[in-house]
């Protein structure tokens, strides 16, 4: 299946489009983080790349180790996330040890992760943790009041 086929893909895009529409995003800011299930995952496999080089993150998170997320692009919009989604967002890989990550997944204009992916990351990890993995989304926003 492509990824741009996916509910998962669908749900993202859609959560984007409602909350720029409520006003909570000025210009480029605030940011969106999903991981994948291992049934996302198997659904999107041949559709993504894995021969990209690996990127160090600035945070070690072993609980994510080979988990694939999904994520806005840094200096994006949520305003052009529903138009060009293989732009403004991006599927990434962490690596076994959870100490960097390589793009998958769109970023086609050379992009790369929000530039709080690191919290993102950190959120992600304690909240597998401490959910059993239920909870996957991390949102920041920034709304006028």
């Amino acid at each position: 299946m492509r990824v741009q086929e996916t509910t998962f893909m669908k749900e993202f895009i859609r959560m984007c489009e409602d909350v720029w529409k409520l006003g909570w995003h000025e210009c480029h800011a605030g940011n969106l983080s999903y991981r994948l299930t291992e049934k996302e995952r198997k659904e999107i496999e041949k559709d993504l790349d894995f021969s990209g080089a690996w990127i160090p993150s600035e945070v070690k998170v072993k609980q994510l180790a080979e988990e694939l997320i999904f994520v806005t692009g840094s200096g994006k919009t949520f305003r052009n996330t529903p138009l060009k989604p293989e732009v403004e967002t991006g599927i990434v890989e962490m690596n076994a040890e959870g100490t960097a990550y390589r793009i998958v997944w769109g970023f086609e204009d050379g992009g790369h992760p929000t530039s709080e992916f690191p919290t993102h990351l950190i959120n992600l990890a304690i909240k597998k943790e401490y959910t059993d993995g239920r909870q996957r989304v991390v949102y920041h926003a920034h709304p006028e009041n």
